[in-house]
């Protein structure tokens, strides 16, 4: 199992490893935790590492892909579970995702846990959209699609998200998995492209249940969450859509962007300086094909 974290909640730190204590017996004994910690400093390392197998750190904020691909290549399992910090698994979960993985017998597939909040499953985990007019539309058609399917074993999805990626090591290391010019957002998403290009399934698990905080570290990053959020969403366009496409994508986020900003209906200065920064990165690529990776 392989957790990545930056500037964490702690409190929500302690509530995800909490959590893996109280898997079955069966699977806690055979589960090694790694985290890889993109933090410049070592207070989780010292309060949290036990129990962790290996805590993977000093290589810096390298982003969400990289730091996670660096852990799925130090696991030593046949099988590994790339989860959130600010997650927390249910006792069963591990269990039916292995289930899962040997009843569908296929070595193209990927799983990912059902990820839920309080308002019921987290629809954008597992609905893959190229523009923001395209999820509003259909958003809410996904999300019914999703509640009736709830009492499957497995349900076919769209994108396998990072935040419960469940798969053989050896299928995510033939993938990549991750491409690492994804700095924090759409790595996942990506991927998924990939994998579906490659004729592989992907699965969402719902007794594999995982409450997920989500956009746990957007307050305190918000800048960095909205240009990372805007890099990514022009990225996988440019990578996956013909040329002309992916300019439309762009167009949807400029004139969405643009329009939130006259409108002024952030209600606070820090949403509308977020709506600067997502311009900002779009006067960056420009009609770039492709541009350097992501920074923060």
């Amino acid at each position: 199992m392989v957790i990545v974290v930056f500037d964490t909640d702690p409190v929500l730190l302690d509530r995800c490893l909490s959590s893996l204590e109280t898997l079955d017996a069966s699977r806690r004994d055979g589960t090694e935790i790694i985290v890889v910690d993109n933090s410049p400093h070592d207070d989780l390392g010292k309060r949290f590492s036990t129990g962790v197998a290996q805590w993977i750190r000093g290589q810096g904020n390298v982003g969400f892909g990289r730091a996670a691909n660096l852990g799925i290549q130090a696991a030593r399992g046949e099988a590994v579970l790339l989860l959130n910090p600010d997650a927390a698994v249910s006792p069963r979960a591990v269990a039916a995702l292995q289930t899962a993985l040997g009843e569908i017998n296929d070595e193209k597939s990927l799983l990912c846990g059902w990820l839920t909040k309080a308002d019921g499953v987290q629809v954008d985990a597992y609905m893959h959209w190229w523009s923001s007019t395209g999820r509003l539309l259909r958003r809410e058609r996904y999300r019914r699609y999703l509640t009736r399917q709830w009492e499957q074993s497995t349900v076919v999805v769209q994108k396998v998200s990072g935040g419960a990626l469940f798969a053989r090591r050896s299928v995510l290391l033939d993938l990549g998995p991750f491409d690492e010019r994804f700095f924090l957002y759409g790595e996942d998403a990506d991927l998924s492209v990939r994998a579906r290009g490659l004729g592989y399934q992907l699965y969402a698990v719902p007794d594999a249940f995982i409450l997920h905080e989500g956009a746990s570290s957007q307050t305190q990053h918000s800048s960095l969450v909205e240009r990372a959020r805007v890099d990514a969403a022009i990225r996988i366009a440019r990578y996956h859509l013909r040329y002309p496409l992916s300019l439309l994508v762009e167009l949807d986020l400029l004139l969405i962007s643009a329009l939130g900003l006259i409108l002024r209906r952030a209600g606070s200065s820090g949403s509308i300086e977020g709506r600067r920064d997502r311009l900002a990165v779009i006067r960056d690529w420009g009609l770039r094909r492709d541009r350097q990776v992501f920074e923060p």
